[in-house]
């Protein structure tokens, strides 16, 4: 059986950016902050540069707006587990259940997160290329 305890030693080791910001005997809250973030000029200037397409697709699409992720654990008087919260803590209250957490699924967040500028990037390569065969 899950404990609160066994998901406060969970977080400890797993919940990087998450912050305990209530504890009570029942009842576990954690919230993490993302900072809203812009592209980078300078991958938009070299994308610019390369193609006009991929400079303005990467500008377009490189801004995250911050926002905040709650989780909140509570226990019964059976000892039984709840989670409430958005998706992302609910995710990682799964991986505590299963009893792990992926180090692939870290990758794969990484990759979406990145995403935009994967195709950018794919974008300049494959317009540059069909310049230098059109020369």
């Amino acid at each position: 059986m899950q404990t609160l305890k066994g998901f406060k030693n969970f977080m400890s080791v797993n919940g990087a950016n998450w912050v305990l910001i209530n504890q009570s005997d029942s009842m576990l809250s954690y919230q993490r902050n993302n900072p809203g973030q812009k592209g980078s000029c300078l991958i938009a200037l070299i994308l610019l540069i390369l193609g006009i397409v991929p400079g303005l697709l990467y500008l377009y699409f490189s801004h995250r707006s911050p926002s905040t992720n709650q989780l909140t654990i509570t226990e019964d008087d059976d000892g039984n587990l709840s989670a409430s919260g958005d998706a992302a803590g609910l995710k990682l209250y799964n991986y505590f259940l299963a009893g792990k957490y992926d180090a692939g699924e870290k990758i794969k967040d990484a990759a979406e997160k990145n995403s935009v500028i994967i195709i950018c990037v794919v974008i300049a390569v494959l317009a540059l290329f069909f310049f230098m065969m059109t020369r």
